[in-house]
């Protein structure tokens, strides 16, 4: 009898077993998809295959796809278009509104301020600097009170302004109602002033205290497409607020008398390029600019003489606060040459309507 070969050391003597059909170096054949509901086999991971292993970067459109859920849906043209002007600029809106308010009441305290230092060196020189410093702060006080509450009526009383109703003037009225409601203003107060020449101002300490000035010579060229556009170009400047200081720095100027530089100081006051922005806020809520270009055109035509306007005091003082800056008495009026970067010009304005 044979003996069996030797095994090697540290063998158990037990033969492995191989799979049935596999050869050696054959390659095990991968197992069909589980179905849906089987019990999952033991001992296999619970981790989905396509899952990246750990410690690798995620595929480039998984970075892209989580990307785009962290950044800010952005809208698509037609919800923009749905949107107003205003809510598209109401944060940067509402800083001009509160700046604007802030320069007006600055100018208020211009009185107040020379009110107070008379009172220091009119009681330093009596030997009593103390009394004058306080009666020269309540003198000061009471006039930034009058000068600020008092502005607009001030200002409508110089320009002979009379107030009208929807009987008197149902195209004006009309407009401004829907205006106003397309705006999210209050309607303001309508005056107007007996003048061929076509122009209108806003005056006011705010939304809450405003009024619209037109001339009759407004009302009776333009026709309800060119009229909308100057109502809401005047309107633009009450939203925005620029017409408190512009009204409060023309009170003063009318109290005080500055000479021939009075109008360009209360330009200066009330903002330069503040007509040019109102334009562009208004044709952003008309969505029509030829309608205000032919406004502005029928505007600066040559005046047809010189009515009150041109030779009042008033009209003099609040010059660059109409739509249109009024002529000289000589009939003209700045034009974009003259006056170099002075965009309030009605050549310059014109212009950027033609552009719009």
């Amino acid at each position: 009898e044979e003996s069996s070969p030797a095994r090697p050391p540290g063998s158990s003597g037990r033969r492995r077993r191989r799979p049935s059909g596999s050869g050696a170096g054959q390659t095990r054949k991968p197992q069909a998809p589980r179905a849906q509901g089987a019990p999952r086999q033991r001992g296999r991971a619970p981790a989905s295959r396509n899952r990246a292993p750990q410690g690798r970067s995620r595929a480039p459109a998984d970075r892209d796809r989580a990307a785009a859920a962290r950044r800010p849906s952005i809208p698509s043209a037609s919800e923009l278009a749905e949107r107003s002007p205003v809510q598209l600029a109401g944060a940067g809106l509402r800083k001009v509104v509160v700046a604007n308010r802030r320069r007006g009441r600055t100018v208020a305290a211009v009185p107040g301020v020379a009110a107070l230092v008379v009172g220091v060196v009119v009681g330093a020189a009596v030997g009593a600097a103390v009394a004058g410093a306080v009666v020269g702060a309540v003198v000061g006080a009471a006039v930034v009170g009058a000068l600020w509450r008092g502005s607009t009526r001030m200002v409508l009383r110089a320009l002979a302004a009379r107030p009208v109703d929807e009987e008197e003037a149902p195209g004006p009225c009309t407009l401004v109602e829907g205006l106003c409601a397309s705006m999210g203003l209050g309607v303001p107060e309508l005056f107007v002033v007996d003048d061929p020449l076509p122009n209108a101002l806003a005056v006011g300490r705010g939304p809450e205290d405003s009024a619209l000035v037109l001339t009759s010579g407004l009302v009776d060229t333009l026709d309800p497409v060119a009229l909308e556009g100057v109502l809401a170009h005047e309107l633009s400047h009450v939203k925005a607020n620029d017409v408190a200081p512009a009204t409060v720095a023309a009170a003063l100027a009318l109290v005080v008398g500055l000479g021939p530089a009075t109008a360009g100081i209360v330009h200066r006051l009330a903002g330069r390029g503040r007509e040019f922005e109102a334009d562009r806020r208004a044709v952003g809520v008309t969505r029509y600019p030829p309608g205000l270009r032919q406004a502005l055109d029928a505007m600066a035509a040559p005046a047809p003489g010189p009515g009150p306007l041109v030779t009042g005091r008033a009209g003099r003082t609040a010059r660059w606060l109409f739509t249109v800056v009024l002529p000289d008495e000589a009939g003209h009026r700045p034009a974009g040459d003259e006056a170099v970067g002075e965009l309030d010009a009605p050549s310059v304005r014109i212009a950027a309507l033609d552009e719009w």
